[in-house]
């Protein structure tokens, strides 16, 4: 990917940056200001309290932090946002402390001055000039690759709720095969192409929004919330946890990025 082009819905991400060094916060914000909604803490104690209230698509932490270090607070921000992304940051001697810091889902652990990278969850790791200040076009493609996954985990997983309340209204004796209906759903609202071979009905485009290795590069987030806003208004039972939980989660991916 080119690193001036941008997975879809990238353009308003909303980044918190957790350093002491309000000098860094400052470039950070220069650099990202346009493409994102960045927001900034000095400290850990002053991010948990953004992160509790506020929703964040990326928490990028350096690893040196008073009182709390990058690792110890990515572990309280996950007691209550699990789900976050999270990038540290880290000084050439503090690399080894930072992965000793238990596996926390850590998205990348990136080198700050030098001309090695530490990506776990298979980031390209091309990184900057030896002895030169971080690069910030680096992190900003990190943040992307970040991003873009983290929509496409979420729209997996309201396609598959949305399926699971379809069948649950539809079909009661059968709520445990979440994809029993998935031709009558496609055909009744319009929105999925059903195939018809040799007497059998299927439905390749919506398969592909139900597992996140067939999904597309860059998914269509609308043709999403219109299937699940049809199974919402199809199955409308306010009272019901089930369609409660599928109601946040359209809010949610609505409002993302």
């Amino acid at each position: 990917m080119n690193c001036n082009e941008k997975p879809m819905g990238s353009s308003k991400g909303r980044l918190l940056f957790v350093d002491d060094n309000v000098s860094f916060l400052e470039h950070c914000l220069y650099w990202f200001e346009d493409d994102y909604e960045v927001h900034k803490a000095t400290s850990g104690e002053d991010a948990l309290k953004l992160v509790s209230f506020s929703h964040f698509d990326v928490l990028i932490a350096d690893y040196k932090l008073p009182n709390m270090d990058g690792i110890e607070l990515i572990k309280q921000v996950k007691r209550f946002r699990s789900d976050i992304p999270s990038i540290i940051l880290t000084d050439f001697g503090d690399l080894s402390s930072a992965k000793a810091g238990v596996r926390l889902g850590i998205g990348a652990y990136i080198e700050k001055n030098e001309l090695s990278c530490e990506t776990p969850s298979g980031i390209d790791t091309e990184f900057i000039k030896k002895g030169a200040d971080l690069n910030f076009k680096f992190l900003e493609d990190t943040i992307d690759r970040i991003i873009a996954r983290g929509l496409k985990c979420k729209i997996v997983s309201i396609m598959n709720k949305a399926l699971w309340l379809w069948g649950n209204i539809i079909d009661k004796t059968n709520v445990y095969s979440k994809y029993v209906h998935k031709a009558e759903f496609a055909e009744k609202s319009g929105l999925w192409r059903v195939q018809d071979q040799n007497g059998i009905k299927r439905t390749r485009g919506l398969d592909r929004y139900l597992e996140l290795a067939k999904l597309p590069y860059n998914p269509n987030k609308d043709l999403v919330l219109r299937s699940v806003d049809y199974v919402l208004n199809y199955c409308k039972m306010e009272d019901d946890s089930l369609w409660r939980e599928l109601k946040t989660m359209y809010d949610e991916l609505e409002r993302f990025v």
